[in-house]
């Protein structure tokens, strides 16, 4: 008989958690957090499996022309999305 490890039971109540976290989280503010192109970019293609969020706030964050691709494509991919905060950026 082959007795599942602790480490095993541990890493599913953690992915358990993060996945209960992930479901329920609907704002993320994470303005003046100086995020940038790159964080910006890899942040959109993180929240594409996050698709319940409905606010997010990217104020003042040093984002240009550079990351609006992703944006665009996380927002097209995104049903619930009803507030984007983008002010005092860079964005033309």
């Amino acid at each position: 008989m082959v007795r599942p490890s602790l480490e095993n039971a541990s890493d599913r109540r953690q992915t358990s958690k993060h996945r209960l976290l992930t479901d329920s989280l609907r704002g993320l503010n994470l303005e003046n957090t100086r995020l940038g192109d790159f964080g910006t970019i890899q942040l959109c293609k993180y929240l594409v499996d996050h698709p319940r969020l409905s606010e997010i706030n990217l104020a003042k964050n040093r984002i240009t022309d550079v990351s609006a691709s992703a944006i665009a494509e996380f927002v097209f991919n995104t049903y619930y999305l009803a507030n984007l905060i983008l002010h005092w950026n860079a964005l033309t």
